[in-house]
C-alpha cells in the first residue's frame, strides 16, 4: 500500500544499535524525574543504550510471581505497522485518549534458569483507541478517514529492563479494528539479535468492559468487535494479567526467551 514503510529484517534492531536504527533523526529520551514523561527531548542517534539512564520501575516483581512457569514465550507476526521509532521512554500516550494502561514486561532466559535479563531493550507499539496506529495514514490500514489525527509516534516506545528484567510502560487500552481484537505489540533484543516479536492480548470480559464505554464505544459503528476467540492469531498464553490499581489498569505479563540462540 502507498506509504507503507519496509518490513523484514531492516526492522529487527539490535540493542546497541536500536538508536542507530533512527539514522539522522533525534531519538527520544526522557530522563528520569525530568518533567512531564509525555514530553520527548532530543539525544544524538548514535548514543548507546548502555549510557542511558533508566527510569524507574514502579510495580514490585512480586507482581510478576503468579507466574510459576519458566517456558518459551510463543513467537507471533510482526503486523504490518511496525515503524523504527527510535523512542526510549516509559510514556507512550502524547495525550491521546482511551482509558489508562500501566504495562510491565518482565523478560527471563531460559538458558538461565530462567533467570532475569537486564539491560534487554523491550518495544511495545500499538493501535490508539480508534483502532489505528500512528504513522500511518487511515486510509493505509483500510478505515475511512477521521477529522482528528496524532503525531506519527504516538503509542510507540522502548524501556531498557531494570535488575529485576523488567521494563514498564505507560500508555492506553488499544481500540479494536476489523478482524483483530485489542492487543499489543512486542519486541525484546538482546545485543545484535532480536530475540522475541510477539503480541499481548486481554481478557475477554475486560474487553467488552472497556470497549463498551467512552471514546471506545463511539467508534463501535466504524470497527465492529472482533472477539479473542474470531481473531485467527489470538492465543491464550499471551493473555496479560490485569488489574485495577487507581484510576488505571495495571497489566503484567513475564517473557522467557532464549538468551543464547542466535535470532534476526
Amino acid at each position: 500500500m502507498p506509504g507503507m514503510r519496509e518490513q523484514g529484517s531492516a526492522g529487527r534492531v539490535a540493542r546497541r544499535t536500536f538508536l542507530r536504527a533512527v539514522g539522522g533523526a533525534a531519538a527520544v529520551l526522557v530522563p528520569a524525574g525530568c518533567g512531564d514523561p509525555s514530553e520527548p527531548g532530543g539525544l544524538p542517534s548514535g548514543a548507546e543504550l548502555d549510557d542511558l539512564p533508566r527510569e524507574p520501575v514502579t510495580l514490585d516483581v512480586a507482581r510478576f510471581d503468579r507466574v510459576t512457569a519458566c517456558r518459551r514465550t510463543a513467537e507471533q507476526i510482526e503486523g504490518p505497522f511496525y515503524l523504527e521509532a527510535g523512542l526510549v521512554r516509559r510514556d507512550l500516550t502524547e495525550g491521546l485518549p482511551g482509558e489508562p494502561l500501566r504495562v510491565g514486561l518482565r523478560v527471563r532466559d531460559l538458558d538461565a534458569g530462567c533467570g532475569p535479563i537486564p539491560d534487554a531493550v523491550v518495544e511495545l507499539w500499538q493501535a490508539d483507541a480508534d483502532g489505528l496506529y500512528s504513522g500511518f495514514s487511515a486510509a493505509e490500514q483500510g478505515r475511512r478517514e477521521r477529522s482528528v489525527e496524532h503525531p506519527g509516534s504516538a503509542l510507540r516506545g522502548a524501556q531498557v529492563t531494570n535488575g529485576d528484567g523488567i521494563a514498564e510502560f505507560v500508555t492506553i487500552y488499544p481500540g479494536r479494528y476489523p478482524g483483530r481484537t485489542p492487543h499489543l505489540h512486542v519486541k525484546v533484543h538482546l545485543d545484535e539479535r532480536t530475540v522475541l516479536t510477539s503480541q499481548l492480548y486481554f481478557d475477554e470480559a475486560l474487553n467488552d468492559e472497556v470497549l463498551g464505554s467512552g471514546v471506545y464505544a463511539e467508534r463501535a459503528a466504524d470497527a465492529p468487535a472482533t472477539s479473542n476467540a474470531e481473531d485467527g492469531l489470538f492465543a491464550s498464553d499471551l493473555v496479560l494479567d490485569v488489574s485495577r490499581a487507581s484510576a488505571e489498569l495495571v497489566g503484567v505479563l513475564t517473557l522467557d526467551i532464549s538468551a543464547g540462540e542466535g535470532g534476526s
